[in-house]
């Protein structure tokens, strides 16, 4: 009967490797057909222009630096999205990297954390805005969260980890977004952070301020956790975007990688 045990062990060993198989099988299906969906929306219901057409001009803030004339920009057909989805507020997209999504906004920010922006269940969720912000008279701050999917993909959020290194951040200083309200053009980044949220001395999620002095303090704390200096300074009245994920690099604490940025334009 001892005679047995190996040959059960292997059987056992074997069951497992199966599993395991079956499971990643799963998981790569499922994370394929979730890249699929968004890029059949980046594909249907956006297109890519030049900022130096004349129409992209005449709608585009008139002072957007020269730098952002190369750029290519995302034109989006707000109708067709908010018929998909009646929950679409906006579009953030940062040239030259996987970051290009609807962004919606729930009642709440739990929904879209497994959900898909067509309303399937999902990992992968959506980018979603602040359920607090106000899209239409954009706040002080507006917080947008999506997942860090890790195991070595890079959609969704996960790319702002990249920005961990200021080479990256030099050639991606712009982000492109803009409201089913209103076309806001270019957002400069002006800092990196990795924060750990059990911390609470920063307050990311703030949105609006008691004046401009409160402003500007929260405005130096967020430069002072920068990672490095932007070189890009912010003014009292200026919009912030504030662009959150998880960071998974950090095993026995909960953190967030965040990049903040300020209208181009301002």
């Amino acid at each position: 009967m001892e005679k047995k045990k190996p040959t059960m062990l292997i059987i056992v060993l074997i069951l497992i490797a199966a599993v395991c198989g079956i499971f990643f099988i799963t998981e790569l299906m499922s994370a394929e057909r979730e890249i699929t969906e968004y890029t059949g929306i980046q594909t249907n219901y956006t297109s890519i222009v030049s900022n130096e057409t004349t129409e992209l001009t005449q709608s585009q803030p008139v002072a957007a630096p020269p730098e952002t004339a190369v750029l290519p920009y995302t034109v989006v057909d707000f109708d067709a999205l908010l018929t998909q989805n009646a929950e679409t507020v906006g579009r953030i997209a940062i040239p030259d990297t996987i970051i290009s999504y609807p962004v919606v906004q729930a009642a709440d920010n739990n929904k879209y954390l497994g959900t898909s922006f067509t309303g399937e269940k999902s990992r992968t969720g959506a980018v979603f805005a602040d359920h607090n912000n106000n899209m239409a008279a954009l706040n002080q701050n507006t917080v947008l969260y999506a997942h860090n999917m890790g195991h070595g993909r890079t959609d969704m959020f996960g790319t702002l980890l990249y920005f961990n290194n200021k080479a990256y951040y030099d050639k991606h200083q712009y982000i492109q977004f803009d409201t089913i309200y209103e076309r806001h053009g270019w957002w400069r980044i002006s800092a990196v952070i990795n924060y750990d949220t059990a911390d609470r001395a920063f307050h990311y999620l703030k949105l609006d301020f008691e004046n401009q002095s409160e402003f500007m303090d929260w405005a130096a704390q967020a430069k002072g956790l920068s990672l490095y200096n932007s070189g890009v300074d912010v003014s009292a009245n200026d919009r912030i975007l504030t662009l959150s994920t998880c960071d998974g690099t950090h095993r026995s604490r909960l953190a967030t990688a965040h990049i903040m940025a300020r209208m181009a334009d301002s």
